[in-house]
């Protein structure tokens, strides 16, 4: 991740938003931006977006692949909503991060999902389960912002 620099919503495995989620944990004001601005963002009815069925916890139908997969790259192209006018909200986080760490971890997703479903996991399973979240918001993704195919998904 390169805070600050992003030109649009960053993809991250889950193992880095749980370790940036456990840094923001302390500070009880940066911890609501992050989760406000990431709920905001999963909620906005962004044009291109349809496909709100709460997929989540199975494999993909051939028929869901189909819609899920082209609204990917529309929220590929949408604006990270921790930039700030100052950077990256979590820049002043000072972390480091050792991506080998996660190298070989299969579960990624878009990075304001990832953070909102560590910070507040029952109420953004509520927006999903309510329809308020797009499943190519909620999608997981290979470790190239691609949609995964089913041994992705599986495996």
């Amino acid at each position: 991740m390169n805070c600050g620099a992003c030109p649009s919503v960053p993809v991250v495995s889950e193992a880095l938003a749980v370790y940036i989620a456990k840094h923001i944990e302390m500070d009880i004001a940066l911890r609501r931006e992050v989760l406000d601005a990431s709920l905001e963002w999963l909620t906005t009815r962004h044009a291109g977006l349809s496909s709100y069925q709460a997929i989540t916890g199975r494999g993909y139908t051939d028929e869901e692949r189909d819609q899920i997969g082209p609204e990917t790259a529309v929220v590929a192209g949408l604006e990270c909503p921790l930039k700030s006018v100052a950077g990256c909200r979590l820049a002043i986080v000072g972390m480091t991060y050792d991506a080998r760490r996660d190298a070989g971890y299969k579960q990624y997703g878009w990075l304001p999902t990832l953070l909102a479903r560590q910070l507040a996991s029952t109420e953004y399973k509520d927006l999903a389960r309510n329809g308020l979240i797009a499943d190519a918001k909620i999608a997981l993704l290979t470790r190239r912002d691609n949609f995964p195919t089913r041994e992705d998904a599986v495996g």
